[in-house]
């Protein structure tokens, strides 16, 4: 592969704001008898965090100082190690070249303890089957999310968005979300694979995989998280099922991506 060729960059629309960010409960009623006997309604509600890391004065992040995600994001392939994916919070443990932050977590607002899990859609032509096709990588975090399903693997959805076919990853975080609490970061950011170039024709390509995204199109990644009350169930996973159903043997029940 030749370095010039890595030139080309690629702008990447992160559409993540507040996308099918979604709280619901199930059961909670209001209802008067008298004065001394009043119930009111359980609210859920979250709110999608994205951020980012500052930069110093010299260019380079601040590890602990994060600010607002700015979308459009260039990407290049990455040059240098990521490092240990989903073992901490850290956010580039590698300190990588070209890597992309997108630090995404959840904060329960509500008042009511919840169970939540989100979702991230990333381009199959990107993210194809084989893994040693995989061309767009997303850093994610392992503490206090489960991505995998009894069997160990990943839990992969396939579903299309606006006419593009995405492979959409699950994630749960296992424990309750107390009022005011914000999850560990289930994204930290975006990268291009260091074997990722770009043919005569102006499509991304690795090894003899030829992906169908042109180096002059955007990239559309989309993010979103649901939540209902953790009350009344004993795990997560029968609690969001129960709200949302169970995307993971119907592709229908995942979120719809996409607001007016």
């Amino acid at each position: 592969m030749k370095a010039k060729k890595k030139i080309l960059a690629l702008a990447v629309v992160a559409i993540i704001a507040a996308i099918a960010v979604i709280g619901t409960s199930l059961a909670w009623f209001t209802a008067k008898d008298q004065a001394t006997n009043v119930f009111t309604i359980g609210k859920i509600h979250i709110v999608q965090n994205e951020q980012q890391r500052k930069l110093n004065e010299n260019g380079n992040p601040i590890d602990n100082e994060l600010e607002p995600f700015v979308q459009n994001k260039v990407l290049l392939p990455i040059v240098g190690s990521v490092g240990n994916n989903g073992a901490n919070e850290a956010v580039n443990p590698g300190n990588a070249k070209n890597y992309q932050d997108k630090i995404v977590t959840v904060t329960n607002d509500g008042n009511n303890p919840a169970y939540v899990r989100t979702f991230i859609a990333i381009p199959k032509t990107l993210d194809d089957d084989t893994a040693s096709n995989n061309m767009l990588h997303f850093n994610s975090n392992f503490t206090g999310w489960n991505w995998k399903n009894a069997s160990g693997n990943w839990i992969v959805i396939e579903k299309t968005i606006n006419g593009v076919v995405y492979n959409v990853y699950m994630a749960t975080y296992t424990d309750a979300l107390a009022k005011d609490a914000t999850t560990t970061r289930v994204l930290k950011g975006v990268y291009l694979d260091e074997k990722t170039d770009v043919n005569a024709d102006g499509y991304l390509v690795k090894g003899n995989y030829t992906s169908t995204q042109k180096a002059d199109k955007p990239i559309t990644i989309y993010v979103a998280t649901q939540a209902v009350q953790a009350d009344g169930f004993t795990d997560a996973a029968s609690a969001l099922n129960a709200a949302f159903g169970d995307p993971t043997t119907d592709s229908t029940k995942l979120p719809n991506f996409v607001t007016d």
